[in-house]
């Protein structure tokens, strides 16, 4: 699937994530949202742990958690 790729994509990227906030990161962030949000049941965190790693840190931001809508 073509969204695999953009995984894989952004699993090679994370290293140079690092604690950026700029418009790179926060539309990755926003585009992992998304998946979640419309894919719930896309695992895509067992096959991309960086990527998940620098996601869960990314949402615990109080500038991105407190933007996130209600359940």
């Amino acid at each position: 699937m073509k969204i695999d790729g953009a995984f894989a994509e952004m699993e090679g990227s994370t290293a140079s994530f690092g604690d950026r906030m700029d418009i790179g990161t926060i539309t990755v962030a926003c585009a992992l949202g998304y998946l979640d949000f419309r894919f719930p049941k896309k695992d895509w965190r067992d096959s991309n742990t960086a990527l998940a790693a620098w996601f869960e840190v990314m949402m615990a931001r109080p500038s991105v958690s407190g933007t996130v809508p209600p359940q």
